[in-house]
């Protein structure tokens, strides 16, 4: 989110010998004013007022589609920030209860039980905008159903069900017969995911 503050903009007219069809095409504008007409060709230029900052492109042209060559700009404050944005399978460890923050203020994120942060776990307010990329990678879990599918169960523990973070390992033995060794029994969780041997 961000503080906003109406565009100040004029018609740039271009001097093109259109044709009566491509003249009779407009497109919309971003204010209501009956008295302006904005035809094929013709180009409006954006700035902003009082020391905010544009985003998006300064000029758009309107085009044979009736549509605009790109979006209406908006104009924001660079020294604020509005709430952060949200993490999935996580939170910031504080209650994100301010509505504006500060240039160069940070907020910190934690992943849910047994996921795993990549990334710092910070983002920063620069300019208006939070930067920070972070992830939570997603645990593994293996139950009894999917061993026993197997022919296989833990090695270290008589659990009928594990959970395991990101990067963590499961061993497993036979429950009876000769392991397959094109599958490894000790599989690494890798973000949710995990290949089970299995016993033949």
């Amino acid at each position: 989110m961000r503080l906003f503050h109406p565009l100040w903009f004029f018609i740039l007219w271009l001097k093109v010998n259109w044709s009566a069809q491509q003249n009779d095409i407009t497109c919309e504008l971003c204010v209501k004013d009956p008295n302006l007409r904005v035809t094929v060709g013709q180009r409006l230029q954006f700035s902003c007022l009082n020391n905010f900052s544009l985003k998006g492109s300064s000029e758009i042209e309107c085009l044979s589609t009736g549509l605009w060559s790109d979006d209406v700009p908006t104009c924001f404050d660079p020294s604020y920030c509005g709430r952060p944005p949200p993490l999935l399978d996580g939170d910031t460890t504080e209650t994100a209860s301010k509505l504006w923050y500060n240039h160069n203020e940070k907020v910190q994120y934690s992943c849910q039980r047994f996921y795993t942060m990549q990334g710092q776990p910070y983002m920063t307010c620069l300019n208006g905008e939070w930067i920070g990329e972070m992830k939570c990678l997603q645990p593994c879990t293996v139950d009894k159903a999917a061993m026993n599918e197997r022919n296989i169960r833990f090695r270290y523990t008589e659990s009928d069900k594990l959970y395991a973070p990101h990067g963590d390992y499961f061993t497993f033995v036979c429950i009876s017969g000769m392991p397959n060794d094109q599958i490894p029994m000790r599989q690494m969780c890798n973000d949710g995911v995990i290949t089970l041997p299995r016993c033949m």
